[in-house]
């Protein structure tokens, strides 16, 4: 028998590869389940090949000889293509140049992302927020000194924001969506109902959960 197929370093290639694959596959077909989806960053992996940090480049450039291979480095080619994106779609829509401030782009970006945070609380799939919180700090480089998503909705923006922008979005935006992507969570409009933060809420529901066992 060959020993090359048993080489451990032909089998990993091969195994990256497939998970390469698996990548693009995913990526070719989120936007057609997904009509409000933007396909940009689908776009950066199937056609550049832009598959994030573990192969040297993602929304931005990765040099092994800089900061360990992590640091990451603004890639001129995502901001020509970009740029090519936003002048191609903006020709498909006759539509004109819009400005958004930052503090827009956080509401339009960050509080769907925080909303998905309190539907699963609502499910079960995390055992408090701080899990949450623990998962953005340490796995998609949430700012630490912001302390999650979960805490700075708590802290930083306030329920009531949160609640009030998402139902403005979902009304501009949602209809037709078909995941309800702007849909408040129950859960969010249950602490603003009873004006409790998500974390004195969690912890009273905790505590009555004790009491009764």
């Amino acid at each position: 028998m060959c020993r090359t197929q048993h080489d451990p370093r032909r089998l990993l290639a091969s195994t990256q590869q497939q998970q390469q694959q698996q990548q693009l596959d995913v990526a070719s077909q989120r936007a057609k389940l997904h009509p409000r989806y933007t396909e940009l960053a689908d776009d950066l992996v199937v056609q550049l090949g832009r598959l994030g940090q573990k192969a040297g480049k993602g929304w931005y450039d990765y040099n092994p000889a800089i900061g360990k291979g992590r640091k990451p480095i603004p890639s001129k080619e995502v901001t020509a293509f970009v740029q090519q994106y936003i002048g191609k779609h903006q020709q498909q829509q006759q539509a004109s140049k819009q400005s958004f401030s930052r503090e827009a782009i956080v509401e339009r970006v960050i509080f769907p992302l925080v909303n998905e945070g309190f539907k699963i609380l609502e499910e079960g799939l995390a055992q408090r927020p701080s899990d949450i919180d623990v998962v953005y700090l340490y796995g998609y480089g949430w700012p630490a000194w912001r302390g999650g998503p979960m805490y700075w909705a708590d802290h930083e923006v306030g329920l009531p924001r949160l609640l009030d922008t998402l139902r403005r979005f979902h009304r501009e935006l949602g209809n037709g969506h078909p995941n309800d992507y702007f849909r408040p969570s129950t859960l969010l409009e249950q602490c603003v109902e009873l004006n409790m933060t998500l974390e004195d809420y969690w912890r009273q529901r905790n505590n009555n959960n004790n009491n009764n066992n």
